[in-house]
């Protein structure tokens, strides 16, 4: 499935120059990519996340996550309820703390998630080129490390 391409409309404000406006855009296409490729994985690709650092780090706790995909903790608790009904994880508590366990389950579904994520930068790499691909990845990377201070 591809994404549907609408022509430009020129808009009466000025938006191109807007670091704001346009890195909140292009994070609204790459989404709606994203969620296309990780439909194989019955997915969205957050929760595909969740899953792979379950697998990797099993016990890794809701903070962690929060850390490593820069997402606030109700978020991951609402991503974790929705894993844990459909059997990915299980949470073990840990004083205050919950942790994550992977189950069978979530571990199967660990080559798929990896050939959605790896269809995707393909598929942007395809449309952007590989090089320009990780130079902005590393610029954006530096750009939120700025701004996170």
């Amino acid at each position: 499935m591809q994404t549907k391409k609408t022509a430009p409309v020129k808009s009466p404000v000025d938006f191109d120059g807007d670091l704001f406006f346009n890195i909140t855009s292009l994070a609204r296409t790459i989404n709606a990519v994203a969620d296309e490729e990780f439909q194989i994985t019955g997915l969205a690709p957050s929760s595909a996340f969740i899953l792979l650092l379950a697998n990797k780090m099993p016990g890794i706790s809701a903070k962690e996550i929060s850390m490593f995909l820069n997402l606030q903790p109700s978020t991951i608790t609402r991503l974790v309820d929705a894993l844990e009904a459909k059997q990915y994880v299980k949470r073990k508590a840990a004083g205050r703390n919950m942790s994550l366990v992977p189950t069978k389950k979530s571990l199967a579904l660990t080559p798929k998630i990896k050939t959605a994520w790896n269809a995707l930068n393909r598929r942007i790499n395809g449309l952007v080129g590989a090089a320009n691909s990780r130079k902005a990845s590393a610029y954006i990377g530096k750009l939120h490390k700025a701004l996170s201070k």
